[in-house]
């Protein structure tokens, strides 16, 4: 209790003080924070299905921007009204991906039933705000939180950005987070993290990187004995149509499309049986913000014996003969999909996947790993 007290007091504290022009303090009252970074699933750790889970990542890109109140006096700071202090051993000054120099806050609640909170802070200025996981809100079965036991900046996934690994104890006992960087922020990789946790390899951030390169490395070599590519190759493709897109080739992207497609856009469905048929409307579904998304998603990559997917199933990549090619990409409103089929994405229902295609493996908040 006596932390408890003590940091509801520094929060009244808080409340009377004004922003200094030069030391510690940051105020301005409100951030908008970047990449939905406002958004908070409030749904976490019910055992939702594949489809309440990607329900949950659309509301978290549709908050992208939300406007938070955030003031920090020294170690003391409000987020949303809610009184947090820093965890000064667990917070540093790092560079991560796009955001450059920043110091990294481990925000300690001030309230027992709220949980720790992961801030990335810029020249003053509150720039991100880490997302929680869908396990965040576990409860009984993990208790109150303790403390942040370790905090690593690495490459965990081999694509060249920072990711973020925190091991956090609770009552009952503990949890390994890992965000993993993106174009515009980061995202929860919560099949690596649940795992983890479930084969005990997450008391020390060295434990925790043995086992997940392991494991990393016995999915992909499992992956390439199934679809005849590696996490890569998709890397490397999907990077390809990404760039021919960007820069107006839209006949060489749409050329990486393997046809026949169903073309769904806000006026209707059609079928596309060749690359012409789509140009005329391959700007309207692969517009600006989609494609913003598929270089986030780029970071968390999946498959089944369908495919590779990207995200939660915003574009799936097979082999076709000996080329790869994009077999079904999109949002609910404009995509295209394998014609005459049931796409990998739809079948699941909103771009879950849970269905195990035969292979053994483990489906974890929605996602599968095998």
């Amino acid at each position: 209790m006596g932390r408890w007290l003590y940091i509801a007091a520094a929060a009244l504290l808080l409340a009377g003080c004004g922003a200094r022009e030069n030391g510690p303090s940051v105020s301005g009252n409100e951030s908008t924070v970047q990449a939905g970074q406002g958004w908070k699933d409030e749904s976490a750790g019910t055992g939702e299905t594949a489809e309440e889970s990607t329900g949950a990542e659309e509301a978290f890109r549709e908050n992208a921007g939300e406007t938070v109140s955030y003031e920090r006096e020294g170690s003391f700071l409000m987020l949303d009204g809610r009184p947090f202090t820093v965890d000064e051993d667990q917070s540093f000054d790092t560079e991560l991906n796009r955001f450059g120099a920043v110091r990294f806050i481990t925000a300690v609640p001030g309230q027992p039933e709220e949980d720790v909170e992961f801030l990335l802070e810029k020249d003053g200025e509150l720039s991100y705000r880490f997302p929680h996981f869908p396990q965040a809100d576990a409860g009984p079965e993990r208790g109150a939180f303790l403390q942040v036991n370790a905090v690593s900046f690495c490459d965990v996934n081999g694509d060249g950005k920072q990711d973020v690994i925190a091991l956090t104890a609770y009552e009952k006992r503990g949890q390994t987070d890992l965000y993993l960087g993106t174009e515009r922020g980061f995202v929860p990789d919560y099949t690596a993290a649940v795992l983890a946790d479930d084969a005990g390899a997450g008391n020390t951030v060295e434990e925790f990187r043995k086992y997940d390169e392991k494991r990393r490395r016995e999915n992909e070599e499992r992956m390439e004995q199934v679809l005849g590519f590696d996490e890569a190759a998709v890397r490397d493709f999907a990077g390809q149509f990404i760039a021919c897109a960007e820069a107006g080739e839209t006949e060489r992207a749409a050329s990486m499309i393997q046809y026949p497609v169903t073309v769904r856009t806000a006026s209707g469905e059609f079928t596309a049986n060749k690359e012409e048929d789509l140009l005329p409307c391959f700007d309207q579904i692969f517009d600006e913000e989609f494609m913003a998304r598929l270089k986030d998603d780029m970071s968390l990559i999946g498959w089944d014996e369908t495919g590779a997917f990207l995200g939660d199933g915003s574009l799936w990549l097979a082999k076709r003969g000996s080329r790869m090619a994009v077999i079904s990409a999109g949002t609910e409103v404009e995509s295209v999909r394998p014609a005459g089929g049931i796409s990998p994405s739809v079948r699941q229902g909103s771009g879950g996947h849970e269905e195990s295609f035969g292979i053994a493996g483990k489906t974890v908040d929605g996602r599968k790993d095998l």
